[in-house]
C-alpha cells in the first residue's frame, strides 16, 4: 500500500487549443490513508507530486481506508498541493 508509483502517459486530445498543448496534468487516486498507510506516506505523494510540478492537479477518489476518523487528518496533508 506504500508503493508510490508516478507513471507518464501521452494522451492526445483532439482540437485542444494551442496554449494548452504540453499541459502536465498530475492525478493522484487510491491514497488510502488509515491503518496500514500513515500520514508521513501521504507527504511523500504530496512531495512527490510537488516535485513533478504539475500544470494542474487532479484527485480521483479513494482517500482513505476506512472513511471518518482518517479524512480530516488526510486531506489537512493534501491540503499542502499547490
Amino acid at each position: 500500500a506504500a508503493d508510490l508509483e508516478v507513471v507518464r502517459q501521452t494522451v492526445p486530445v483532439p482540437r485542444l487549443p494551442q496554449p494548452f498543448d504540453g499541459t502536465t496534468v498530475a492525478f493522484l487516486a487510491d491514497i488510502h490513508h488509515g491503518p496500514y498507510l500513515t500520514l508521513d506516506a501521504v507527504a511523500a505523494v504530496v512531495r512527490t507530486t510537488l516535485l513533478l510540478n504539475p500544470d494542474l492537479i487532479v484527485l480521483g477518489g479513494d482517500y482513505t481506508l476506512r472513511g471518518g476518523k482518517y479524512a480530516g487528518p488526510c486531506f489537512d496533508v493534501l491540503a499542502g498541493l499547490s
